[in-house]
């Protein structure tokens, strides 16, 4: 593969790499051990309805991903979400 002759010449795209590839198990891992979770659905409306203020896509204080780790993982299984 190309890219990876890319990453294997230099250690500096090498960290990257492996770096970003953690963020992206990271990311899929909180979405599978905590979403659905109500706080996470009221993240749409609360505080401000997000198509009324699109700005709030763009907050790192209080994203999805963020208030999805806040509230913690759900029980595992194939339960309804509430």
């Amino acid at each position: 593969m190309p890219a990876m002759a890319c990453v294997e010449r230099s250690r500096v795209v090498a960290a990257a790499f492996v770096g970003l590839f953690a963020a992206s198990i990271a990311v899929q891992a909180i979405g599978v051990l905590c979403y659905p979770s109500s706080r996470a659905v009221e993240w749409n409306q609360t505080p401000r309805d997000v198509d009324a203020t699109p700005a709030r896509l763009w907050d790192w204080k209080d994203s999805q991903l963020a208030r999805l780790v806040r509230n913690g993982a759900r029980p595992l299984g194939f339960a309804p979400a509430e």
